[in-house]
């Protein structure tokens, strides 16, 4: 009886508990595709607010657009901010599903770099902001540009390599110059996304497809460096693509061939060269290349269905605006984050062992600068593999030039956009 009688009072504790204060606690609960959300929270956002009690689920980003679209069909499971990765961004904002955020946009905006509201706005409107930047750049064996060059100086690298053209041009004389030991990079379809930085329009202009001059010279040039072999042509994070950082690349006559530069985004450098190719530390060197561009990023949004977007909004300023949080974050994790105020400022002016003591982050920032983040639509990951797959078959003989253009125009007529 006793026992029983304590039941009930808990139970009524806990219902009066909850009724009366359930409402002087902020709740916001997030839908993560990643592990950093979880970090961020607990070291930073949790300790300057104690008042909001954030619930965070991470999902695996093979089912997480499955997941969103599930959880954000009710309200009643509706969360109140998602992480969109790059690949996923367009695809929501487009569908129509996040609340407008251009008010806190235009607010931080001179603190951001322009591509990555541009990347996030249709119809001249925001729907999502992040505190990451991704921007690539070129980075090459310093041994071997002085090898064949004459100098591992990064601004007379880069004059080698300024544009397109130069880039071509310059790839051919690596290769004369080595006897064909020396390639201009493992992989050519790494390259590609250099290339669509490179556009004047989208793939998709008017309702129509839109194949960029640009991307006719991608085309000519991956056929041309795979029939001279001045590229190796392996696949991106093969073994043999890590080996070519390692300098312990051989091909199938067991001939050492030597790779003389990675296109990669800022995270590249830790998490491809720096955590796999320890042997040639500091024999590397960045420089931007023929075009700005950028690769990955998380954007943060609100979906419409949010109960709690209030707290949402205050979460997304404190992680896009505060310098406080910024900075640090930066020192523990060596992120660069989207934050003009700090690109210029001690925190950005690291050197890198890796590079032989030269400073990354001015040359991110030029790359940065000149992202064009009005290139990005939804239906891009689709139209990217057809066009692939339709390059592939011109790479290999089956189809011509003409042919494999035909092909690629019928794949694309086929896609309900």
């Amino acid at each position: 009886m006793k026992k029983r009688v304590l039941t009930i009072l808990l139970f009524l504790y806990i219902t009066i508990y909850f009724t009366y204060s359930s409402d002087k606690v902020k709740k916001l609960i997030v839908l993560s595709n990643g592990e950093s959300t979880n970090t961020v929270i607990e070291k930073y956002y949790s300790k300057t607010h104690e008042d909001v009690a954030v619930s965070v689920q991470t999902v695996n980003n093979d089912i997480y657009c499955d997941r969103l679209d599930a959880l954000m069909s009710s309200q009643e499971t509706c969360p109140d901010i998602v992480t969109l990765e790059y690949k996923q961004l367009r695809k929501y904002i487009e569908e129509g599903n996040m609340l407008d955020l251009s008010e806190i946009a235009a607010q931080i905006k001179p603190l951001q770099f322009s591509y990555t509201q541009d990347m996030a706005s249709q119809d001249g409107k925001v729907y999502a902001l992040t505190k990451e930047l991704t921007p690539g750049t070129m980075i090459y064996r310093r041994s071997l540009a002085k090898k064949y060059f004459g100098t591992d100086d990064p601004s007379i690298v880069q004059e080698r390599f300024s544009n397109f053209e130069a880039f071509r041009n310059s790839a051919l004389e690596l290769n004369k110059l080595s006897h064909g030991k020396c390639m201009i990079t493992a992989s050519f379809p790494e390259l590609e996304r250099v290339y669509l930085a490179g556009r004047q329009k989208p793939w998709l202009v008017g309702g129509k497809l839109y194949i960029d001059p640009i991307m006719i010279q991608y085309i000519e040039d991956y056929k041309l460096f795979t029939d001279k072999k001045i590229i190796f042509n392996c696949a991106p994070w093969s073994e043999e693509w890590y080996r070519g950082m390692m300098d312990v690349l051989y091909d199938k006559e067991n001939k050492k061939i030597e790779v003389f530069s990675y296109f990669l985004p800022a995270w590249g450098l830790y998490f491809d060269i720096e955590k796999n190719a320890k042997n040639t530390s500091g024999d590397w060197a960045i420089t931007k290349g023929p075009v700005g561009w950028c690769w990955g990023g998380n954007w943060y949004a609100i979906p419409k269905n949010a109960k709690n977007k209030e707290n949402a909004i205050e979460f997304i300023k404190y992680l896009t605006s505060n310098e406080e949080f910024l900075s640090s974050w930066f020192i523990e994790t060596g992120d660069y984050v989207n934050y003009t105020k700090l690109s210029s400022n001690k925190y950005y002016t690291t050197n890198d062992a890796y590079l032989s003591n030269q400073q990354p982050f001015p040359i991110w920032t030029q790359s940065a600068q000149q992202v064009n983040g009005n290139l990005r639509q939804s239906t891009d990951v689709v139209i990217e593999n057809l066009f692939n797959e339709s390059v592939t078959k011109y790479i290999n003989n089956e189809l011509s030039k003409k042919q494999m253009l035909e092909y690629f125009k019928k794949k694309v007529s086929t896609i309900p956009y």
